[in-house]
């Protein structure tokens, strides 16, 4: 599984935070729970920060990778 293909398949979502003083807050995030396996700790309690970045990092190497063949293509 490529590492854009663990981000497609990552459900970003929006929500109100609920903690005194800031349920007016709107955040972005993701439901641990829905989360694919790669990004989320073995309990699927919450995210696994350390994962998410290392999939991010190479989810930007692929892009490059691709980038750098279109560039090859068209020169």
């Amino acid at each position: 599984k490529s590492a854009l293909d663990i981000i497609d398949s990552t459900q970003i979502v929006s929500y109100n935070y609920e903690l005194d003083g800031q349920e007016d807050s709107t955040r972005i995030g993701f439901i641990a729970e829905d989360t694919p396996e790669e990004i989320s700790t073995k309990t699927h309690d919450k995210m696994d920060y350390n994962s998410t970045m290392g999939v991010l990092m190479k989810a930007i190497q692929e892009l490059d990778t691709k980038l750098k063949i279109k560039e090859e293509h068209y020169k």
